[in-house]
C-alpha cells in the first residue's frame, strides 16, 4: 500500500501522522492501530500492524465436515488457536495439504508453517513479512457423520443386485482426507461429502462384482471389510457400518413414501425384478449360444447364423438379403416363406414371425 505512493528511501523516516496524511480514508482506517512511534520501512509498518490483528480461530463447531477460515492469505506473526478436540490443517491457495496443529496456541511464521511457506510467494530480500498464500481448515476429532450405503451394482455373473446400508465416520487424518477428497482451493463441506459419498459406493460396487448372488444374500456383511479398509487409507475412522439388506431389485428396492408395505407396489417391485431377471437370463444364453457357434466353426461345420439364409438348392448358407446363392447361383426367394399375417418373408427354418409375432 505504501510502496505505490512512495519508496522507503524517499518517504522514511515517517511518524504515524506522516503516514496516515498519504493513504485513503479506507486506509487510514485500518492504520489507525499503528502505535505512535517512528518507522523506517513498510516492513515495520507491517510489525505495528500484526500486534493487533485478531487471532486465527474456529469460529463454530462445524456443520458440515470442516470449518474453513474465510481468508487465503496469512501474515507471520499472526496467532493460530486451536481448541479442545480441534485440528486446524493449513492448506495452500492451490488447495495443497500442508502444515497439521493439534490443540493448542501457535505464532504463523516461515518456521511453524514450512510446508506452506514453500507454497508461498517468497519474502522480498530485506523483508520478513512477506504474507503464506494459503488458509486453515478446522476439523473436529469428535465430530461424527453419516454416509449412505444405498447402492445398484453387478455380480460377477452380471445380476444386478442392490445393497441398502448405512456408514458411520469420523475424519481421522485431516491431511489423508483433504488429499482424497479435496477439489482445490474451491474446498467445501458439502463438495467434500459427496466426494465421500461417491467414493463408498464405487468400493460397494466393486466388491460385488466380485461375488455371486447367493453369497451377497446370505452374508451381506462381505461389503464391509474391504469399506473399512478403503476408508481408513482415506483418513478416516469408520465407526461403524451396517447394510440391512443386499440381494435382487425386489423387496429391499427403494418404494416412493407412501408406497411402502402396498400389496400393489410390492406386486409391482416383483415383476420388474422377474423380468430384468429374465433379459439377463437371455442375454446370458445368447452369449453361450454364440461360444457354442464360434467353437463348431472352428472345428469345420458350418451352421447357418440368425442371419444367413440356406440356399434351397445346395444348401449353403448365404448372408442375409442375398438374393442369390453364393456357391450355385441359384436364387434364394424360394428359400424364404410369406408370414401369413403380416406378408414379410422369412426364413423357412423360423417358428414365429420376428414382425408381428405370429407363429408359423
Amino acid at each position: 500500500m505504501m510502496w505505490d505512493l512512495e519508496s522507503d528511501e524517499k518517504f522514511f523516516p515517517a511518524d504515524k501522522f506522516k503516514i496516515l496524511k498519504m493513504v485513503s480514508e479506507e486506509d487510514e482506517e485500518v492504520l489507525q492501530g499503528l502505535p505512535e512511534r517512528t518507522y523506517h520501512n513498510t516492513d515495520e509498518i507491517a510489525a505495528g500492524l500484526l500486534q493487533h490483528l485478531p487471532p486465527i480461530e474456529s469460529q463454530k463447531q462445524p456443520i458440515g465436515l470442516f470449518w474453513k477460515y474465510p481468508a487465503e492469505a496469512l501474515a507471520p506473526g499472526q496467532q493460530l488457536l486451536v481448541g479442545k478436540d480441534q485440528v486446524a490443517l493449513m492448506v495452500s491457495k492451490s488447495g495443497k495439504p500442508c502444515d497439521e496443529f493439534a490443540e493448542g496456541g501457535y505464532t504463523i511464521s516461515q518456521t511453524t508453517c514450512p510446508l506452506l511457506a514453500r507454497e508461498s510467494r517468497k519474502a522480498l530480500p530485506g523483508y520478513s513479512y512477506s504474507v503464506l498464500n494459503g488458509f486453515p481448515l478446522y476439523f473436529s476429532s469428535t465430530f461424527e457423520f453419516e454416509i449412505d450405503l444405498s447402492t445398484l451394482g453387478q455380480t460377477r455373473a452380471l445380476r444386478r443386485v442392490m445393497a441398502k446400508g448405512v456408514a458411520r465416520v469420523k475424519i481421522a487424518s485431516s491431511k489423508k482426507f483433504v488429499e482424497q477428497f479435496g477439489s482445490g482451493k474451491n474446498l467445501s463441506s458439502s463438495q467434500a461429502l459427496s466426494a465421500v459419498t461417491k467414493f463408498c459406493s464405487d468400493n460397494v460396487k466393486n466388491t460385488m462384482s466380485q461375488h455371486e448372488m447367493q453369497e451377497l444374500s446370505a452374508n451381506p456383511s462381505l461389503l464391509e471389510p474391504p469399506l473399512k479398509e478403503a476408508l481408513s487409507n482415506a483418513g478416516m475412522d469408520p465407526v461403524r457400518i451396517s447394510f440391512g439388506y443386499v440381494g435382487d431389485i425386489g423387496p429391499g428396492m427403494y418404494m416412493p413414501p407412501g408406497q411402502a408395505g402396498n400389496p400393489q407396489s410390492s406386486e409391482q417391485a416383483r415383476q420388474m425384478a422377474e423380468t430384468i431377471r429374465a433379459a439377463q437370463m437371455a442375454r446370458l444364453q445368447a452369449v453361450q449360444e454364440m461360444m457354442q457357434q464360434r467353437q463348431g466353426n472352428v472345428a469345420g461345420a458350418t451352421p447357418p447364423g440368425p442371419s444367413m439364409i440356406n440356399c434351397p438348392d445346395c444348401h449353403t448358407p448365404n448372408p442375409q438379403g442375398s438374393k442369390f446363392c453364393n456357391n450355385c447361383g441359384k436364387p434364394l426367394s424360394a428359400a424364404k416363406k410369406p408370414c401369413p399375417n403380416c406378408g414379410k418373408l422369412l426364413d423357412p427354418n423360423v417358428k414365429f414371425c420376428g414382425n408381428c409375432g405370429t407363429k408359423l
